[in-house]
């Protein structure tokens, strides 16, 4: 075990980090509800009134605060100076095929459809330090035709994100992204930042070396002999100079594939490797978040409130993630599979001062 995951499990054991009373009882609804997470389902799945769970408007602000606070606190309460944590931004479609009122709606790929959708298109920004990871904000995107002159290509909001982060103070030392952020403006912006960075790169760039200009596949130094896994090169592209990191793995079918990645950190492509690896986390967050815990179950056609919902789950899926590693659980799934099958949540109040006792 490293110097810095020991860091974090003393952070963790030594500092209990407990819930806001005021958001408790929503995300522990949250946790605890096995349907749609909306006032509705939650409230009749735990014997509540619809009056007990229901946010007004007015309320809507202090619990936004109170959600956002929550998050960003864990992240600086979890960060040491040996595990700084990483930064992963990437985009995800909040499928709502049905809806006509609902705010920023427009239509984008939907990765698990493999097609376009309609639904709310948001970009998601991410801490990690290898043992939790964490949400804390996100942006939306909508197509030209809805955005109209507030139109914003993904990597300018994604460059919005990450300035965000350094505005709120969250420490990371590296950030990591998905070949569509690795474009000029992106890497150019990183790059006069002082940003460490390490993204997907895609084979037809054109880099420059002492031998001259070419395709990124094309340069012989990236070429594989044989066994060999991983290649890479000092460069520059259009201006800005890179490491380019090409690696091997298995593809579809038997094959393997070439794949090629970009960075400003000079470590060696196997290091490199292990550290894209990494970015794999917020697909994770993805993947829980809609599936389990309701990221795209409201239906409010009120801007605000969409917005509390959402950081309303990200504040339970950082519960989730702490209870996770403290109790030492493979996946955020074991945990939800513990609370909600197995009924046997009494250490919820390690990290929870409920209102009321809604767990018996």
């Amino acid at each position: 075990m490293t110097t810095s995951i020991q860091s974090v499990i003393k952070k963790i054991t030594k500092v209990i980090i407990k819930v806001p009373r005021i958001i408790s009882l929503h995300v522990t609804l949250m946790i605890k509800t096995v349907g749609r997470k909306n006032y509705a389902s939650m409230a009749r799945s735990n014997d509540l009134s619809y009056e007990e769970v229901f946010i007004k408007k007015e309320e809507v602000k202090n619990y936004l605060d109170a959600s956002k606070k929550f998050v960003k606190d864990t992240i600086k309460n979890l960060a040491t100076a040996e595990n700084m944590g990483i930064l992963i931004v990437d985009f995800t479609l909040l499928k709502k095929q049905f809806a006509k009122d609902i705010p920023s709606l427009t239509y984008d790929y939907n990765g698990i459809d493999k097609c376009v959708s309609k639904g709310i298109s948001a970009g998601f920004i991410v801490w990690s330090n290898g043992a939790v990871t964490i949400p804390f904000d996100y942006i939306l995107w909508q197509r030209k035709k809805d955005a109209g002159e507030s139109y914003k290509k993904k990597t300018e909001l994604a460059k919005d994100l990450i300035r965000l982060a350094k505005e709120y103070g969250i420490p990371f030392a590296e950030v990591k992204l998905d070949g569509a952020f690795s474009s000029y403006d992106m890497l150019k912006s990183m790059t006069d930042e002082h940003i460490n960075y390490i993204a997907r790169m895609p084979s037809n760039r054109f880099i420059e070396t002492t031998e001259g200009r070419c395709k990124i596949s094309d340069h012989y130094a990236l070429k594989m002999r044989k066994n060999e896994k991983y290649k890479m090169i000092k460069c520059f592209y259009k201006g800005i100079p890179v490491y380019i990191i090409a690696y091997k793995r298995n593809g579809k079918n038997g094959t393997k594939e070439i794949i090629y990645l970009v960075s400003n950190i000079n470590r060696s492509p196997e290091q490199h490797v292990v550290a894209f690896e990494g970015r794999w986390v917020i697909e994770k967050h993805f993947r829980t978040t809609k599936q389990s815990i309701g990221l795209a179950d409201c239906q409010s056609i009120d801007a605000e409130k969409q917005q509390l919902h959402i950081f309303l789950v990200m504040a339970t899926y950082t519960v989730l993630q702490l209870i996770k590693f403290d109790k030492k659980k493979s996946s955020v799934e074991d945990v939800l599979n513990l609370i909600r099958f197995q009924k046997t949540p009494s250490f919820f109040y390690d990290y929870f001062d409920l209102d009321r006792d809604i767990m018996c």
